[in-house]
């Protein structure tokens, strides 16, 4: 599979796995939640970062395989840490400087 259909894939299942975790939230206040693009950006980012791009859904793979909670832990991690907060300030502030300059 190439680079890009993995970046793809990652995408796809980290809007997945945030809608599922935000689903109570949606319920409770009637609106939908909504993620920035930053946020967005940063999320994929620690999703390779913590490993669950190796373990996609595709041709011959393991969903329960092994190491798939160890990583889905360090995701988690990551996801609450203050490097994602960071990481989301910078890309924001990048974005902004880009429409600045246009």
């Amino acid at each position: 599979m190439k680079p890009l259909q993995h970046a793809v894939l990652a995408l796809i299942a980290s809007f997945a796995m945030n809608a599922m975790a935000q689903s109570e939230g949606t319920a409770a206040t009637g609106q939908a939640p909504s993620q920035s693009r930053a946020e967005v950006i940063a999320d994929l980012h620690m999703w390779r970062q913590a490993g669950m791009h190796e373990f996609l859904y595709r041709e011959g793979s393991d969903p329960v395989a092994a190491g798939r909670e160890a990583a889905l832990a360090r995701y988690e991690a990551l996801r609450s840490s203050p490097a994602f907060v960071q990481l989301v300030q910078k890309i924001s502030a990048r974005s902004r400087a880009a429409v600045a300059r246009t």
